[in-house]
């Protein structure tokens, strides 16, 4: 019996496995790559918009504006304008950046260029609606800080959604900077076509829409209230 017991025991010891990638991974930074452009495409449009409405309505020539027969959507479509050139030469940047200093390749910035269009619309547009509803260059930059902030502690940055309650994690996954990270890694790192993260691009769309009414109901309240 014990000579059948450890003939046994010789023929059921653990398969030695290994373990080898198919792909070698150079570098770790396409992982965070998605938060990172994400963080700075938010950081920049919305102090950047909400700074330049503050600037234009604590200037001389704001009141001149206000009384002039010059269309509303003319002053937001400008300051749209403005802040969404100044990201598209700093996403510019970064891009050759990337493919200089650690051969990062660009190619998915093809498949990245019209979620990363519409996320930067929507971060601008959110920093006009607080620009025109702070009094003041610092409320500005205390509200942009704060929502700056609750965007990313939100998120899956900071929390991961698998620890939050699931009737909150239903709510953040509405949070704009969650929308714009999932879309970001689904292409970048997944590899994803554009088809694939439809819903939410359709998601960031009605974003544009909402944030594009209520920064022209702000834009029309803050002229009419320097009137009174």
């Amino acid at each position: 019996l014990k000579v059948i017991r450890s003939r046994i025991i010789v023929e059921v010891s653990p398969i030695k496995t290994r373990v080898e990638q198919v792909v070698v991974q150079k570098t770790h930074l396409g992982k965070f790559l998605p938060t990172f452009l994400v963080l700075i495409i938010m950081f920049v449009c919305v102090l950047l918009s909400s700074s330049i409405i503050i600037n234009e309505r604590t200037s001389s020539a704001y009141f001149r504006n206000t009384i002039s027969a010059t269309p509303n959507s003319v002053f937001l479509f400008g300051t749209y304008l403005t802040s969404f050139i100044i990201i598209i030469l700093q996403l510019v940047i970064v891009a050759l950046a990337l493919h200089v200093l650690i051969s990062y390749s660009i190619t998915f910035w093809i498949g990245a260029i019209l979620p990363l269009l519409l996320i930067s619309s929507m971060f601008i547009l959110l920093g006009i609606i607080i620009g025109y509803l702070a009094h003041s260059q610092e409320t500005s930059n205390i509200v942009s800080f704060f929502v700056i902030v609750g965007a990313l502690f939100f998120s899956n940055t900071i929390l991961p959604l698998e620890t939050i309650p699931l009737y909150l994690k239903q709510i953040i996954l509405y949070n704009p900077f969650v929308v714009s990270e999932v879309i970001l890694r689904k292409i970048i790192i997944f590899s994803f076509p554009i088809k694939n993260v439809l819903e939410n691009l359709l998601r960031l769309i009605v974003y544009n829409l909402i944030f594009l009414v209520i920064s022209y109901i702000a834009l029309v309240y803050a002229k009419t209230k320097l009137k009174k």
